[in-house]
Order: structure tokens, then sequence, then C-alpha cells
């Protein structure tokens, strides 16, 4: 059986980088901001809260898009 190779070749990241201090959304349009992402957890504040909340990553990456920064 032959292989067929149609000269595309996969780059660039499957999931967005969560960093600290980058901004996301949530299904309600809501924005979270990123605290910190230790090991499997993701460790974000709402936007009026005070304290933090806490998501396993995968389940952040599937409720959560992140927001572009405009310039």
């Amino acid at each position: 059986m032959r292989n067929f190779d149609s000269g595309f070749t996969a780059s660039g990241r499957s999931q967005p980088e969560i960093m600290p201090g980058s901004k996301w959304r949530d299904g309600h349009g809501e924005v979270v901001t990123i605290k910190n992402h230790i090991f499997n957890r993701v460790i974000f504040i709402h936007e009026g809260y005070e304290s933090p909340c806490t998501q396993p990553v995968q389940r952040f990456l599937q409720e959560f898009t992140p927001v572009e920064e405009s310039q």
C-alpha cells in the first residue's frame, strides 16, 4: 500500500496557550483574568470578584476562549 503525501505539514499550537495575565471569555460573555497555571489546574478571577476560581485545564479550554487584544 502506498502512502499519500499531500505536501502539507501540521504546524502551530493545537490549543491556545494559558498565560498569567491573559484574558479569556466564558460562554456567558464574562471576562476572566488568568492568575496562574499550575500542573493541570488553571487559577483565574472573574471581573468584579475577589476570590480566585480553579478548574482543570481541559474543562477550562472547553468552556473559555481567549480574548484578542486590540491595539
